[in-house]
């Protein structure tokens, strides 16, 4: 009989609300991309900020989080707008977080030659507004599947077609820089980075408002009691499903956002082929959006766990084999390395085991980003009552790990190459396209271990966090019953 009703429910879904669902995570997840891409690069290679700054600017953005997520979920709930709960939070700051990003990329460039003081201090501010506008657009965003459905399997979908638009962000994220030169950032690369702000903005506020006007959620009466930080952090930490949820969420992004993050590091500095960039780095986001079928299938079948803990196991294996790469620069004279330029004598450079680690982690990719997003609205429901639909101050909670776990490897990764002694790129290799800095065997295993170490320690936390979760369609179907009074 459940199993009839959820076919039922599955059939009558509508294709346009998963469509314009996860449309609406196109914008978040371009250019959290593109920072975790880029962003440590612009400040250590471009704007020449000490390694351990570049990982405290981007990690500021956690504590101020910790208030601003839970609240702007809990500001959705009580909303009464016409447009919606959680629309009309993404109608109203879609265009001002199109321009902060704008203003983060450009405004920097303009004090290039100034302090370090006042470099950090910029970059700091803007930082900071940006993280509060992705809070107010992204947290009521994440929050709507709950108000759409609350079916397993329907959720299982929508979290495919938001892993779907979350590959093609991300593969946008990847092909974009290289039109402007930023697949090697030096310090002539003001001008690429600012087209690129701009380029961001305007994709960022044209797909932000097609989601927020097309997009449908049930009406829903609330009045939700007053906000409540011990609610909302500590007691829902005693709801298992939620607790293993959230911190399952924050070592999936720590392992995703570090190998983002590293990943042009280790090329251009480890493995020494710096074109490689945007083959690899686009192989992966593109596998991982072919593997979504297999993982909604796996969902189905077995389980949601089982098919993110394979994902798991593969990325591991992948993450094994990347550290037998050797270095592949041709030779090296006073400092500096000269490289294959092109991307084609690149390609066949990398090894034939490389491609599989590849293969291996793009698996692992595909798992990570739409088994949690799955998972999330599930747990959420242990949370909530049928007199308090509050379910966006708890996506709140779920949201602040996730930004945690985009915000740690920053500092992670600053705190190696300070300590290892990473070298900034110089004026000879500035101006020169077949040359990059050598770096020592010391900072190599730095890069090694945020990129390869890191990932591999996080992806096997996430195996031991989901061994206790059990939530299924039957014991989500009673949840859902019990809430709605049923």
């Amino acid at each position: 009989m459940l199993k009839e009703k959820t076919k039922t429910i599955q059939s009558n879904f509508p294709f346009s609300t998963k469509l314009i669902y996860g449309l609406g995570e196109f914008p978040a997840t371009l250019i959290i991309s593109i920072i975790n891409f880029f962003l440590m690069k612009f400040c250590t290679d471009y704007l020449g900020i000490a390694p351990i700054w570049a990982g405290v600017i981007t990690f500021s953005g956690v504590f101020f989080d910790a208030i601003t997520d839970p609240y702007v979920g809990y500001l959705s709930d009580k909303s009464k707008s016409k447009w919606g709960r959680r629309r009309s939070f993404m109608l109203k700051w879609t265009i001002p977080l199109a321009i902060s990003v704008i203003m983060l990329f450009c405004l920097p460039t303009l004090a290039e030659n100034s302090s370090q003081f006042l470099k950090v201090s910029i970059l700091f501010v803007l930082y900071l507004l940006y993280i509060l506008l992705i809070t107010l657009y992204h947290t009521p965003y994440g929050t709507i599947a709950s108000d759409i459905t609350h079916d397993y399997d329907v959720r299982t979908s929508l979290a495919a077609f938001r892993t779907v638009f979350i590959i093609i962000a991300t593969l946008v994220s990847v092909i974009l820089p290289d039109f402007f030169k930023l697949s090697n950032v030096t310090g002539a690369s003001g001008n690429g980075f600012r087209i690129l702000g701009l380029v961001l903005g305007a994709l960022v506020a044209v797909f932000g408002l097609v989601s927020a006007f097309f997009l449908k959620e049930k009406p829903i009466e609330n009045k939700p009691e007053k906000f409540s930080f011990k609610k909302y952090f500590i007691d829902s930490m005693k709801v298992r499903p939620f607790r293993l949820v959230c911190f399952n969420y924050l070592f999936t992004n720590l392992c995703l956002t570090t190998v983002n993050l590293a990943l042009t590091y280790y090329l251009t500095s480890y493995i020494e082929l710096p074109r490689l960039f945007t083959p690899i780095a686009g192989a992966v986001v593109i596998l991982a959006m072919l593997f979504v079928p297999i993982f909604t299938y796996l969902s189905k079948k077995k389980s949601k766990k089982f098919a993110q803990n394979l994902g798991a196991i593969l990325m591991m294996i992948g993450l094994f084999i990347l550290l037998f790469i050797p270095r592949q620069g041709l030779s090296t004279d006073q400092s500096v390395t000269k490289v294959v330029p092109g991307m084609v004598d690149s390609l066949k450079l990398f090894p034939w085991y490389g491609y599989i680690a590849v293969i291996l982690i793009a698996f692992g990719f595909g798992s990570f980003e739409m088994i949690p997003h799955s998972l999330m609205p599930d747990a959420i429901d242990f949370c909530i009552t049928k007199e308090e639909k509050n379910e966006g101050a708890y996506h709140g909670v779920v949201s602040f790990m996730f930004k945690v776990g985009k915000s740690i490897p920053n500092l992670l990764l600053g705190l190696a190459l300070q300590i290892t002694q990473y070298v900034k790129p110089n004026e000879i290799v500035n101006n020169a396209t077949d040359l990059i800095m050598h770096q020592t065997d010391l900072a190599r295993a730095g890069i090694a271990f945020v990129f390869i170490g890191l990932p591999f320690i996080f992806s096997l936390a996430s195996i031991l966090i989901l061994r206790k979760y059990d939530v299924d369609r039957k014991k989500l179907q009673a949840r859902v019953a019990e809430n709605e009074g049923e």
